[in-house]
């Protein structure tokens, strides 16, 4: 596996502040915690994605089991992220505090931030135009994006904050191009 290291601020010229690379929330703005940065992937370079197999039937409701992978604390399952179990805490289909959140009750920690966040259909998801044959096959749903926990301490309310993905398909489709902190 190789890193592509990627800058937060392109340099204009010696007289122009740098200028932010991310995107946000065309609407929202930093309200919401959660940017795209676009990237190039080399020709020689290899991506693994979140394969969202059979999710048109995969319906989110209050204590749907989910899925955060990140790397609490720093520790790895090797080169690939650990698997922090939550479950769904608030309505997935309203707006958290008039935004595209929702709350999911874990125990997170430090270096979770910004990891994905996704349901799988563990016995599979049956498709009935496929006939009485149906298709098994487990499906995977991207949620959103983890971005940190209500309090401060290790033993609060311990409910994280997610920004559903509905957010970062209008962060990508509005191409906004982010502000610094320094311009706010």
């Amino acid at each position: 596996m190789e890193t592509i290291e990627r800058p937060l601020y392109e340099d204009t010229d010696d007289s122009a502040p740098s200028k932010p690379i991310w995107l946000e929330h065309a609407y929202h703005h930093n309200k919401i915690d959660v940017v795209a940065i676009p990237i190039c992937i080399p020709v020689w370079g290899e991506v693994t994605t979140i394969d969202e197999v059979n999710t048109a039937r995969m319906r989110l409701r209050v204590a749907t089991d989910v899925f955060i992978l990140g790397y609490p604390k720093g520790i790895s399952g090797g080169e690939f992220p650990i698997w922090k179990r939550a479950s769904i805490a608030t309505e997935p289909y309203i707006q958290l505090d008039a935004l595209p959140k929702m709350l999911v009750d874990t125990a997170t920690r430090e270096g979770m931030s910004g990891a994905p966040v996704i349901a799988v259909a563990r016995r599979g998801v049956l498709e009935p135009e496929a006939g009485l044959a149906g298709n098994w096959d487990p499906g995977c749903r991207f949620v959103g994006v983890y971005s940190g926990r209500l309090g401060h301490g290790e033993l609060e309310a311990q409910l994280g904050i997610v920004w559903k993905a509905q957010a970062v398909d209008e962060i990508v489709q509005g191409q906004t191009k982010g502000k610094s902190s320094f311009s706010l």
